[in-house]
């Protein structure tokens, strides 16, 4: 089998973007959830001569944070955040290479969370890994109520980025999921 990481066929690092075809809906109405399924990008690059390393490859995404019922901004005295990192935002990724399905996982997110709280170590945890929007739970029995609000530091790191309608840049590094490691030059959907 060929070696798709050896670096005499990897000659490609730039940055190439490519945009869902199917845009997910940004201002859902008050006490509506937003629109967050079957979103679909289409990648080929099957005429290429050399592959583009989908090992580097990552979803960028911009996240916000609303309350469902009046659709206001999270404040800071809410008791709020996301857990397991962007990947939250990934719960079935299926993958079609050339029109047949090649990768097909549910629950993604739980499975690439487990993945990363074993392999990331306490430095990549504090270092690369906030721009994937991960920091890691600590200390989670408050000794008492005052201290509540920030016992557990990846949960209040977490809050405190989401407060006040702000928006979030996050990655999804793609080399999380285990396909995205060897993918030749194809029609990857």
């Amino acid at each position: 089998m060929t070696n798709y990481r050896n670096s005499k066929l990897i000659e490609r690092y730039e940055d190439v973007v490519f945009g869902l075809e199917t845009a997910l809906n940004a201002n859902p109405a008050n006490g509506a959830s937003q629109t967050k399924s079957n979103r679909r990008f289409v990648v080929d690059n099957s005429g290429e001569t050399t592959p583009f390393d989908w090992f580097h490859a990552r979803f960028n995404v911009d996240m916000k944070l609303e309350k469902l019922a009046d659709g206001a901004n999270v404040v800071a005295d809410d008791r709020n955040g996301i857990v397991k990192s962007a990947y939250s935002l990934i719960k079935k990724l299926n993958v079609k290479m050339n029109g047949v399905d090649v990768y097909d996982c549910s629950e993604a997110n739980q499975a690439t969370n487990i993945k990363n709280l074993l392999e990331y170590s306490q430095g990549y945890s504090q270092s690369q890994s906030t721009n994937e929007f991960f920091y890691i739970d600590q200390n989670r029995n408050a000794e008492d109520r005052s201290a509540q609000a920030n016992y557990n530091s990846g949960f209040a790191a977490r809050k405190l980025l989401l407060n006040g309608g702000a928006i979030v840049n996050a990655e999804i590094p793609l080399n999380r999921y285990g396909f995205f490691k060897i993918t030749p030059n194809a029609r990857l959907e």
